[in-house]
Formats: C-alpha cells, sequence, structure tokens
C-alpha cells in the first residue's frame, strides 16, 4: 500500500535545502576544526622594585586595541587569564601611586601557558610651589614715621596672656594704661588716639574712647604710630593704633586657648570661680582657593576683689563676650572681597570698688558694640584701588544700686550711686584709597590718594540724683541737686581727603610729604594739615639712620561735647555748723562758648557756638643705630604742642553762675626716649 503525501511548496522546500548544503560545505572542516583546538592561558606577574609582591593592580587583557578581560591582582600579585583564543595581545597595567605601565605585542598560543612580570614605580608627582617671604622693610621705605609692630607670633609669645588689642599695648614704649583702662599715647587722652582695624574707625562715636578692641587670636599685625607724618591717617592729635586681621588659610585650623578657669578657695572651701577666660579660634577654606572663613570668640569672666572689704561683698564682677568673624572671597587674582563683623557686649557690676566705695554706692555699667565691614580691592594695571564701607552700632547704660541718695562723707560714702546714663551711638563711613604705581622722575615716587565720609549720630539721656556732702559728725555741708536735665539728639558729618608720596630721593634719603583736608560738619571748620617726614642714612651700611619731622593734626570734637547744655544742671546749696544755708541755692548753667580766634592759616571756620577745631603741632629729631641683628639703640626727642582743646571752667556771667565749655585749652608735652632692644633665638 502506497502512501503519497503531496504538501503544497515541498519542492521547493527541498531546493532550498540542497543549495544550504551546497554553501556550507566548504567550511565545515575549519569550523570543526575551531571547535576543537585548545584554549590559551596568560599569567601576570606584578611586584615593586624590591620584588614584594603588589595586590589590588587593574590588569587589563586587550586584542587590536580593544578590551577582552580586566582583573585585579591578588595578594600575591597575580593575576590569570583563562580560555583565550590563540592571538596577539596587549597587556596594560595600572595602581594610584605608580606608574601605568603596557606591553604590547603578547603572542599567545596553545602549547604553553605565557607568563608576563611587570615591575612597578612608584608615580612621580610634580608640583609647583611658589615661596613668598616677608623681609623688613629698609630704613628708606619705612620713611620719616615708622611704627612699633608687633606681629602675632610675638603676640602669643607675651607673659602677661593678653586677651584683647587694648592689653598689648602698655608694652610699647610710650603707651600707657591708667587704672581706669584707659589708653595714653604720649600723654594725650585716649580720645585724642586714633584707633582703626582694617582701615576702618571703630572708636566710640560719640566720645572718641577706643572700647573693646579685636580678640588677639584673629589680629595678624599691630602697628603703633607716635608721629605718623602720613596724611592717610586723620581725626587724632597723639597717635594711632592701627590693626590688620588674619584672613582663613588653605587648611583648616582650630584652637583651643585657657580653656581650664582659675576657682575661688577660701578657707579649704570651693565657692565658685574666680575668672574664666576661654577663647577658641578657627579658619579656613569655605571653598579651596576661593572663599575663606576666620573666626574668634572669646568668653570672659573676672571677679576682682578689693582686700579692704569683706567677703562675699567685695568684688567687682566684669563679664563679656568678643567674638570676630571675617570672610575673603577671591572674585579674581586682581579682585578680592572682604567682610568682617566684630561683636562685644559686656557688663560689669560694682564700678570702681573701694574701701570708701562699698558695693551699695557704686554703678553697674552696661554695653553693646556692634561693628561691620565691607573692603574691596582690586588691582587696576599696577594700581590698587581700595574701598571700604563700615557701620558701627554702640549703646551704653549706667545705673545705681538703689534709689537712695549719695552721701559722701570723710569716712565712707553711703546709700546708691547719683547718676543714670542711657545713650546710643553710631557712625557709618565710606572710605576711598588709590595708591599709584611707583613713578620715576628725579628717584621713585609712591603716591596715595583718599577719601572718607562720615556721619556720626549720638542721642540719649543723663538724670541725676541728689547727692550730701556731709563731715565726720554727719552734719551737711552742702547738697547738690541735678536739674533740667533734657533728652539729647545731635548728628555729624565729617568729610576728608589726602594725598602724599613716599619719595625716595637716592640710595641714602627719603621723604614723605602729604597735605590733608578736613571739615566737620558740626563745627563749621575747615582743616588743612600739611606734613612731612625724613629720613636719611648717612653712611653705605644703612646701619645708622636719622629720622625727622613736622606735622599738624587736628582732633575730632565728639559728639559727647554737644550734648553738654542738654545735660543735668548742678543747683548747689552750701550749710553752716547749725544747718544754715551760707549760700544758695546756687544754680550753674551749662552753656558753650565760641573757640577763641588763633593765628593760625590753616583753620577756617565760622563765627558761631561751638566752632572748636583742637590742634596739634609735634616735630621729633631721632637717631637709630644697629650693631647687630641682636641688638639696636634708639634716641628721640619728641615735642607736642596741643591747642584749642575743649574745656569746661565755672564762670559768673551777667551774674549767674555757669559752667563754660570752651575751646582754649592747651597742653606742653615734650619727650625724651631712650631705648635698645636686645633680642635672641
Amino acid at each position: 500500500m502506497n502512501l503519497i503525501f503531496n504538501f503544497p511548496g515541498s519542492r521547493k522546500l527541498l531546493s532550498l535545502s540542497c543549495w544550504v548544503i551546497i554553501l556550507l560545505a566548504p567550511f565545515s572542516p575549519s569550523i570543526k576544526a575551531s571547535q576543537s583546538s585548545p584554549l590559551a592561558t596568560v599569567r601576570v606577574r606584578t611586584h615593586e622594585e624590591a620584588g614584594n609582591p603588589v595586590a589590588g593592580v587593574l590588569v587589563e587583557l586587550k586584542l587590536e586595541g580593544s578590551p577582552v578581560r580586566s582583573l585585579t591582582t591578588s595578594e600575591r600579585g597575580e593575576a590569570e587569564f583563562a580560555n583565550l583564543a590563540p592571538g596577539t595581545y596587549e597587556i596594560v597595567i595600572s595602581k594610584e601611586g605608580f606608574e601605568s605601565l603596557k606591553q604590547s605585542g603578547i603572542a599567545i598560543t596553545a602549547e604553553t601557558p605565557v607568563e608576563v612580570e611587570f615591575t612597578l614605580v612608584p608615580k612621580i608627582e610634580v608640583k609647583e610651589s611658589i615661596n613668598v617671604n616677608e623681609s623688613a622693610p629698609t630704613p628708606l621705605e619705612q620713611g620719616g614715621s615708622p611704627s612699633t609692630e608687633l606681629q602675632r607670633t610675638q603676640v602669643k609669645n607675651l607673659p602677661n596672656r593678653p586677651t584683647e588689642v587694648i592689653d598689648v599695648l602698655p608694652l610699647i614704649p610710650g603707651v600707657v594704661r591708667t587704672p581706669d583702662d584707659e589708653i595714653r599715647i604720649s600723654g594725650s587722652s585716649e580720645h585724642s588716639s586714633a584707633f582703626i582695624v582694617n582701615s576702618a574707625d571703630v572708636t566710640e562715636p560719640a566720645t572718641g574712647r577706643f572700647g573693646v578692641s579685636v580678640p588677639v587670636d584673629s589680629v595678624e599685625t599691630i602697628n603703633v604710630f607716635k608721629t605718623p607724618y602720613l596724611a592717610q591717617y586723620g581725626r587724632f592729635t597723639a597717635g594711632v593704633v592701627s590693626v590688620e586681621t588674619r584672613r582663613g588659610g588653605e587648611k583648616w585650623h582650630f584652637e583651643f586657648n585657657d580653656p581650664l578657669p582659675e576657682f575661688r578657695i577660701r578657707s579649704g572651701h570651693l565657692r565658685g570661680l574666680r575668672d574664666t577666660s576661654p577663647r577658641i579660634t578657627f579658619n579656613g577654606p569655605l571653598i579651596a582657593n576661593r572663599f575663606y572663613l576666620s573666626q574668634g570668640i572669646e568668653y570672659a569672666l573676672h571677679k576682682l576683689p578689693v582686700r579692704t572689704l569683706s567677703f562675699p561683698f567685695n568684688e567687682t564682677k566684669q563679664e563679656s563676650t568678643n567674638s570676630f568673624t571675617q570672610f575673603d572671597y577671591i572674585l579674581s587674582p586682581t579682585h578680592l572681597l572682604t567682610g568682617t563683623f566684630h561683636l562685644a557686649p559686656r557688663r560689669t557690676n560694682y564700678v570702681n570698688l573701694e574701701f570708701f566705695n562699698p558695693q551699695p554706692v557704686t554703678p553697674s555699667f552696661r554695653a553693646h558694640d556692634y561693628t561691620g565691614t565691607i573692603i574691596e580691592r582690586l588691582s587696576l594695571g599696577s594700581d590698587l584701588l581700595e574701598s571700604l564701607l563700615a557701620i558701627k552700632r554702640y549703646s551704653a547704660n549706667v545705673w545705681g544700686q538703689g534709689p537712695e541718695e549719695m552721701v559722701l562723707t570723710p569716712t565712707g560714702n553711703r546709700g546708691n550711686y547719683f547718676s543714670q546714663q542711657d545713650r546710643q551711638a553710631s557712625r557709618v563711613e565710606w572710605l576711598e584709597t588709590l595708591s599709584l604705581r611707583p613713578i620715576s622722575h628725579y628717584g621713585t615716587h609712591n603716591l596715595k590718594f583718599g577719601s572718607t565720609l562720615a556721619r556720626t549720630a549720638n542721642r540719649g539721656e543723663f538724670t541725676g540724683s541728689p547727692v550730701d556732702i556731709q563731715d565726720s559728725q554727719g552734719r551737711l555741708l552742702k547738697r547738690i541737686e541735678f536739674v533740667n536735665g533734657k533728652p539729647f539728639d545731635r548728628s555729624d558729618l565729617e568729610m576728608g581727603f589726602f594725598g602724599q608720596d613716599h619719595w625716595l630721593m637716592g640710595p641714602k634719603v627719603a621723604l614723605d610729604l602729604g597735605m590733608r583736608f578736613e571739615r566737620q560738619g558740626i563745627t563749621e571748620t575747615f582743616r588743612i594739615g600739611p606734613r612731612i617726614g625724613l629720613a636719611w642714612t648717612p653712611f653705605s651700611h644703612q646701619q645708622t639712620v636719622i629720622r625727622s619731622g613736622f606735622g599738624l593734626f587736628y582732633d575730632r570734637v565728639p559728639l559727647s561735647v554737644y550734648a553738654f547744655d542738654r545735660y543735668p544742671e548742678q543747683l548747689i546749696t552750701t550749710y553752716g555748723a547749725n544747718g544754715e544755708i551760707v549760700d544758695g541755692p546756687r544754680r550753674f548753667i551749662n552753656i558753650t562758648d565760641r573757640a577763641e580766634g588763633t593765628p593760625l592759616p590753616f583753620i577756617l571756620r565760622k563765627n558761631i557756638i561751638g566752632n572748636f577745631a583742637p590742634y596739634n603741632a609735634t616735630w621729633n629729631v631721632e637717631a637709630e643705630h644697629t650693631f647687630s641683628h641682636s641688638l639696636r639703640i634708639r634716641a628721640n626727642y619728641l615735642q607736642s604742642n596741643s591747642y584749642g582743646m575743649v574745656i569746661v571752667t565755672p564762670k559768673v556771667v551777667q551774674g549767674q553762675d555757669v559752667l563754660v565749655q570752651g575751646g582754649g585749652g592747651r597742653s606742653r608735652y615734650p619727650q625724651l626716649e631712650l631705648t635698645a632692644r636686645f633680642s635672641w633665638k
């Protein structure tokens, strides 16, 4: 029986199969041979120059430039590639800290395994660095106005462990700190000197006092000028304290100073803290090579005992926080922006405590001091333009320990402090300075020009309670009452411009020439201050230098002077032995007078009340000789004469007792200073 199946297209399928067999027939022997040939193996060994195996090396196997496989060497420094088709391969190895190596033209066959060894060598890192070493300025570069400079490293090594700039200043010759914490330079009051931080005026806006200064851990350099013949400095008649603060570094740095407090121990028992002043400083980059932070903060608690009073009523308590923050942003290699903020609240209980003034008689004091600055430094080719905007806010309060009247006696005072004070002051300052590139013309001229604009304000109120003066038997001798005190609110606008030239006339002579123009709005005065300084090295070795100079300096009249007519007036009554009134009540009215005329042609003023213009004429001669790097001696004579100083004088005007505030004060201050400096390393 025959079965025949007939599918459609069966002939076409049979024909296609025949053609496939015919086409594959020539290749079939080679395919079979390939599938049956053995596979090859490559072993890679890595070691150092000393022969020690290196683990963790990345080994890449490439065929005709294309990656085939990659392995990492074992602890024995080996890696094995198995089941490889014969051919010509390339091996590349790499590991961090070592040079990358490559070997090409590795013929692999199936007969024997191939072993390849690599000797790794450390990678050579090429770094470029520039070390900038600061050298001491030459006598001619210092000119006729050299300053006494203290570097941060010197301040940190001082034995008295200073916490702020004010603590450092008395260590400089010619600078004295009085018992009431006032800094005197060349014998003048604190308000007669200038105190600047990064070129910004940081004195109290209303009084000119220094107040709380920057923490020493935030300071780079401190310069004190006693004869600043440079015209860039103004609004002073005594000296200048100039402080430059630290910028954050390329690496983060942290310091914790004075962490341990001092405890009070009495009769073998712990009675709380006596002193503590921990200081924390940290700085570093917020953005590498661009944005930096520097922060210094200090908390201080001091309890000052008075040995003539009994514990625990014999201590003055001082508490303060001092914080300084600085940001530096590098916009470009020629453009730098700096911002700073200084915060300094403080409080003192029982001020001026002593045997005759126990705690109930003393006042308490509280103050808040805030200063913020923005500084822009822009290089214009070889010229430098510096712009500064500074804002300062200051507030202070003084009050007694109670409402009782104050009683003064020969054996000790009683009651409570008589005065209450509330004051707020502010200053906004704008400063522009342009330093030109050196100009070669009959020597080298270094020109600098600048302008300043400042607005200050002062408001507040003083009140007073009666004060009784008694003899040792308790009989009333005199009574002082304070009446008619009013709130005050005064403001001022100051402008200034200067130009100066540090002229290197030759290899032995340098001359500082300058002129400063100032105007203080509330006084309606315009002042011109010429200045000149000379530095001369008579010998070629420059170990001996002769300096001299002369200058006119004008003091800023504090705004507190123009609140005088708003202060409470004194009403004084004098009593006899039997309690009867022998004089008074005598009332002293506060008035402000006009300044006396002066033959000085550099002061222009209007004939108005309060047209004060205190000025100072200073000259000096100095000789200095350096024997070696370790020994230097200096002799300096200075003559300082001040005129037009504001003083208060009791007078009788048209039968009325008055306290007259006028500008007729004068002072003369000669100073001979002999200094020998010896140092060793």
